[in-house]
């Protein structure tokens, strides 16, 4: 999970925290964070781009929405 998602965010002007019931899986990016919470399938299926993922996020309104446009694609 960690190689695909600095791979898939690697532009973003975020510190995204992929996040599951366990614990941080990985980290990513620079600047404000938000994390990206929920099972590790659902937090893998939105890292590749699905927006319908089962997913939270935790962070300032600013930046949850600043991370709706960071582009997850390889």
């Amino acid at each position: 999970m960690a190689r695909i998602a600095r791979m898939t965010m690697r532009g973003a002007p975020l510190r995204i925290s992929l996040t599951t019931e366990t614990g941080t899986v990985v980290t990513v990016g620079r600047g404000p964070s938000v994390a990206v919470i929920g099972s590790i399938g659902e937090v893998a299926m939105w890292a590749f781009g699905r927006d319908e993922a089962l997913v939270t996020f935790e962070g300032g309104d600013t930046d949850i929405e600043l991370l709706g446009s960071v582009v997850r694609a390889l």
